[in-house]
């Protein structure tokens, strides 16, 4: 029997925003997917082209997550898996404080596993009626999104009082000089892209490591160009 996906998909959304989560469905959460998996290749494309490409984008808090195919006899890494979000913030495609994203059961697909409690950003594409995300979608984690938070317009706010971490070019100099070799190699990635705008073909991330600040001050404007 076809699982009924909409009736399912209201039932997770009766789910109230601000409440704490409840332990089942964090555990549930927690073993719906499969170890992940490393088969899934994703190209090389520009945020600003996913987030262009994307129908809906959003920040918010995942809450948890339902699998209508739990009773199948035989279950396949390109089941859809439903995780509802709590709003925050929203650049397009969001019209209440709660959606729900879908996503591919297992990581070899390319899907997504989310973490309930944790703030995402979060690029959707519409497929079959409903919001589709993975790992090749630009996807990330608030706290670990260099990127968006120095690319991304300002979104607007959905729930009262949230605000948008907004990352500077300072900002990005000192996770350049200080930050994590992860922080480290994005920031120098966002730079150098940057100042080749501005002078084609000149830095390289690899010699912005050594003199980014002092070039950065020299060639750039005060504001990004990349948004243009």
């Amino acid at each position: 029997m076809r699982p009924d996906l909409r009736q399912q998909d209201r039932d997770l959304r009766r789910r109230k925003c601000g409440r704490p989560l409840g332990l089942a469905l964090i555990l549930f959460a927690a073993t719906i997917l499969p170890p992940a998996a490393h088969a899934c290749t994703c190209g090389q494309r520009p945020l600003l082209d996913q987030f262009a490409a994307a129908d809906v984008v959003f920040v918010g808090t995942a809450q948890g997550a339902f699998d209508p195919h739990e009773n199948d006899d035989f279950e396949s890494g390109g089941d859809p898996i439903g995780y509802l979000f709590c709003v925050d913030l929203a650049w397009k495609g969001v019209v209440t404080d709660t959606i729900t994203v879908w996503t591919a059961r297992s990581g070899a697909a390319c899907g997504y596993r989310f973490q309930p409690g944790e703030d995402y950003v979060v690029l959707a594409r519409t497929r079959d009626g409903r919001p589709s995300t993975g790992m090749c979608s630009g996807v990330e984690r608030l706290k670990n999104a260099l990127a968006a938070r120095y690319l991304l317009p300002e979104p607007v706010p959905v729930k009262p009082g949230a605000t948008w971490p907004a990352v500077s070019r300072d900002v990005l100099l000192d996770f350049l000089r200080f930050g994590s070799s992860h922080d480290n190699a994005i920031a120098a990635t966002l730079l150098a892209e940057e100042i080749m705008v501005h002078k084609p073909g000149k830095p390289s991330p690899a010699r912005l490591l050594t003199w980014a600040a002092a070039e950065s001050a020299r060639i750039l404007p005060q504001k990004p160009t990349l948004l243009l």
